[in-house]
């Protein structure tokens, strides 16, 4: 940040999978991160390479903060997920909800898609991995 006082500062959270004992937590995380900006969002980016299990309450728990975001006027995208998390995040439906996430989609797509579609600067959080305990 110093060398390059252009650079968004972005939220890190620990490493982990994503699963029934944790989603709370990380559903909390990620909204004091979104609160803690210093403007408002319209992005949310989750990157889940970092990810290597999502079971079906964390699957859920993301479908929730999807509606939740929506409803502040926020965007959510998923990018980087394995096979299996993919696997389970589309059997409950979030595809259709997120927009795609497959395997080649990152990070930098994601958000030079959204500056495109926008055509504005806009803060985008970007949830690197998703925190346990």
């Amino acid at each position: 940040m110093d060398r390059n006082p252009d650079n968004e500062a972005v939220p890190q959270v620990a490493e982990s999978s994503l699963l029934y004992f944790n989603v709370e937590h990380v559903r909390s995380v990620v909204w004091r991160a979104i609160r803690s900006a210093a403007l408002p969002l319209r992005l949310v980016v989750c990157d889940l390479s970092v990810c290597p299990v999502v079971d079906l309450a964390g699957a859920r728990m993301l479908a929730t903060l999807h509606k939740e975001l929506q409803a502040a006027g926020i965007g959510l995208r998923l990018v980087a997920a394995h096979a299996v998390v993919r696997d389970m995040l589309r059997a409950e439906g979030l595809e259709e909800r997120v927009g795609y996430f497959g395997r080649r989609i990152s990070v930098a797509d994601v958000i030079e898609e959204f500056r495109t579609s926008t055509a504005q600067e806009t803060p985008i959080a970007s949830i690197t991995a998703l925190a346990a305990t």
